[in-house]
């Protein structure tokens, strides 16, 4: 529990990281919590953080999966931010922030239509130039909820949509007549702004979250549908 002293601290930092474009997780900012005063520690202080992410989505932010030498964290970052040289400064640490490239990204406030489609609209390209998007038709695999809460998101059907190991994945909130679906397809993907993005695993799968599978059905829900066709994965509880 983080006290109301140090949320407030917290949430100025994000502000101010947010301001300087600065691509972060929640241990930067509860680190630099702790360097001006705050009294907890960053296990404490961590769900400040997190609690920021719907202002975040507000003002041109999305966050990915990044690897550390501890595991996984979430990396808050402007949209359309490359994010290699953060990913390198987390493995081989230097304690200098890492902030976005200007061009890359869109004004605080201003996210892309959901109607105008970006640049890059096509699928990931490999090495020698030719689409890797499979010319085959759907496929419809089902998956269970693991342990951990992960859905597994198989790497043949990521590969068939065209992305590859190191490629970003968006993971895509729609309406649907029935109430809401989730999809997955390239993060630059014309069908709007991603809820989350994901670098593709070396292993060519995704692992999607709890909270986003909550997002489209129950939180009981544990076996789910997975149907790759065209550019993007559509998944829903079976």
């Amino acid at each position: 529990m983080c006290m109301t002293a140090n949320k407030s601290l917290i949430s100025q930092i994000v502000d101010e990281f947010v301001s300087a474009l600065r691509i972060f997780s929640a241990y930067d900012v509860t680190r630099e919590a702790k360097q001006r005063g705050a009294t907890e520690n960053h296990y404490q202080m961590k769900s400040a953080v997190h609690e920021r992410w719907f202002d975040l989505q507000q003002n041109g932010y999305s966050r990915t999966l990044v690897p550390t030498p501890t595991g996984d964290t979430w990396a808050y970052h402007p949209i359309g931010a490359d994010l290699t040289q953060y990913k390198d400064s987390l493995m081989n640490p230097t304690g200098a922030p890492v902030t976005a490239t200007a061009t890359t990204l869109p004004s605080p406030n201003t996210l892309p239509s959901p109607n105008t489609a970006p640049a890059a609209t096509t699928p990931s390209l490999s090495a020698t130039g030719a689409t890797s998007v499979a010319t085959v038709g759907a496929t419809t695999k089902t998956a269970v909820v693991t342990v951990d809460n992960r859905l597994n998101i198989p790497a043949d059907q990521i590969k068939q949509i065209g992305l590859n190991p190191g490629d970003q994945a968006g993971v895509f909130i729609k309406s649907a007549n029935l109430g809401k679906k989730l999809t997955v397809a390239a993060a630059n993907h014309s069908g709007g702004t991603p809820y989350v993005t994901y670098e593709v695993n070396a292993d060519g799968r995704i692992r999607l979250r709890r909270e986003q599978l909550n997002l489209i059905a129950p939180s009981t829900a544990t076996e789910f549908n997975i149907v790759a066709e065209g550019d993007e994965i559509t998944v829903s509880a079976a």
